[in-house]
């Protein structure tokens, strides 16, 4: 079965979901509106600079980091939402937790070019991401965040980057159009679905 994911922000308690393709490699690509979107949000001066953003998906429950990060949004859950949640609903996955969460819309505008993890002091540039398939970039800010992946159909199963996948899950991240943390290290993860990369 296809697995569906979303963007969460655990620290504001917000979403982005694609507009329309819900599987991971079908919309976690440089171009595509909803990571773009993300790292729009996480430039200095916007909603969610310098949090917690993960790629989550509804097979989630199966990652070792998802209970963690679940009792975490569980214990700073805004009072607005305390109500929503059911009784019982303490044992729901991290991806229906953020089901009830408002939707970021899409504004579009400019991609940031650089990606920092902040806990483990690395970066991404964007330029270095490998095209492939006719042109095809797949967006790092998913798959290093990604919560899940693994579990179902859309899923990255390439062995190009796999170290990575998932390494920045729950981590503070924020972007920016030049190199403001030029002593981070800078990873270049190769992310494509071909071999041999």
């Amino acid at each position: 079965m296809g697995q569906y994911f979303k963007i969460a922000n655990l620290d504001r308690f917000e979403r982005i979901e694609s507009d329309s393709f819900r599987k991971l490699m079908e919309f976690c690509y440089i171009g595509n509106s909803a990571p773009d979107e993300a790292m729009r949000l996480l430039l200095p001066g916007n909603q969610w600079h310098n949090t917690q953003v993960t790629f989550v998906g509804d097979y989630c429950d199966d990652d070792d980091r998802e209970a963690e990060l679940r009792k975490s949004a569980l214990e700073n859950l805004p009072e607005q939402y305390r109500s929503i949640l059911k009784k019982g609903d303490d044992d729901r996955s991290l991806y229906g937790i953020f089901s009830i969460f408002p939707e970021r819309q899409h504004y579009g505008g400019k991609s940031p070019r650089y990606l920092f993890n902040h806990n483990q002091k690395q970066y991404v540039d964007l330029k270095d991401c490998p095209e492939y398939n006719g042109g095809y970039k797949i967006h790092p800010l998913g798959l290093l965040t990604a919560l899940g992946n693994g579990n179902g159909g859309g899923d990255y199963y390439s062995d190009n980057g796999a170290e990575y996948v998932g390494s920045w899950c729950g981590d503070t991240l924020s972007s920016d159009f030049k190199l403001t943390f030029a002593e981070y290290e800078r990873i270049t993860s190769n992310f494509t679905e071909e071999k041999g990369q």
